[in-house]
């Protein structure tokens, strides 16, 4: 008699920047985000943007990695964002998964991608004359997807 016994090994996933993590990027400034899947046999990835299936825009770039030890199979996929937006602000999800045997292994982690984005002054009275030595006022309106209820009294200089 001969026996073959295969293990199978759950996978593992990890991301960087670090799973559970928010990092913040600056509007039009690149951005990556890469998922290190393990397992055996070799697991499958699947990204998520909050929950949903990625914009058609994103599209991950699957590299594989080396085999350890003979048994662990490790693959990547990496999110490459050239200029981020405002609506590229989410969590995003790595599913690192396989099924064998009628049972489905998986692994999910998540980090949190926040854009920044300077706010907007909008256009108003450009022009003022005062006195020497008197007090002026100057109002500006401001825009901000961010902070979308930002009034402009919630700003001041001095």
């Amino acid at each position: 008699f001969s026996f073959n016994l295969t293990v199978y090994i759950a996978p593992e996933v990890t991301l960087n920047p670090a799973a559970s993590t928010t990092f913040p990027v600056n509007e039009s400034s690149p951005a990556t985000i890469v998922c290190r899947a393990t397992g055996n046999p070799t697991p499958t990835i699947v990204w998520t943007k909050d929950g949903n299936p990625l914009p058609s825009s994103i599209t991950p770039v699957l590299s594989n990695g080396p085999t350890v030890n003979g048994t662990l199979s490790t693959i990547y996929s990496t999110l490459n964002f050239a200029s981020v937006q405002f609506n590229d602000t989410a969590s995003y999800f790595c599913n690192g998964s396989f099924e064998r045997l009628g049972d489905l292994r998986s692994s999910v982690e998540s980090v949190r991608m926040q854009v920044q984005v300077k706010p907007t002054l909008l256009p108003g009275n450009q022009t003022f004359e005062r006195l020497q030595n008197s007090s002026v006022m100057f109002s500006f309106g401001i825009q901000s997807p961010v902070y979308p209820d930002l009034a402009s009294g919630d700003v001041s200089w001095s």
